[in-house]
């Protein structure tokens, strides 16, 4: 099968194998290695993404683009929420500090914070995104 008889999900699919290949060998490579093949990685998930995006139909585009709005910024929002909850009601963050405590063995605590909370951001803002996205097609089906 060319690449050209591919379904747009198949592209998406594609988008992702260089960085989930590269997940097992995080510890093992060297940082510098991991951070340029994590930019070929990001690359390459950037060209296949595209040409999803071009072999989508419109009504598909449409739940992306939704999905992306609605449930993208609402993620968004309710962690926005959340760190003000944090801020202000004493000890409502412990248990989040401890967490982060644990995985700060090899870099500075501020540092892994800061990489924790854009972390936890994108997946927050996808998993909003695939909810917005079923019920964008569930009205629709």
């Amino acid at each position: 099968m060319t690449l050209r008889k591919l379904p747009p999900w198949a592209f998406t699919l594609i988008s992702l194998g260089p960085a989930l290949a590269l997940l097992p060998f995080v510890k093992i490579v060297p940082s510098e290695a991991v951070l340029f093949l994590s930019v070929i990685a990001i690359i390459w998930s950037v060209a296949f993404s595209c040409l999803s995006w071009r072999r989508l139909d419109e009504p598909s585009r449409a739940a992306h683009v939704s999905a992306w709005l609605w449930g993208g910024s609402s993620a968004l929002f309710a962690i926005l929420i959340a760190v003000g909850v944090m801020r202000v009601v004493p000890g409502a963050s412990q248990p989040l500090l401890d967490f982060i405590d644990a995985f700060s063995k090899k870099h500075p605590v501020g540092e892994t914070g800061f990489v924790f909370g854009v972390l936890a951001a994108a997946l927050l803002q996808s998993i909003g995104y695939f909810t917005a996205w079923l019920i964008w097609w569930g009205k629709r089906r």
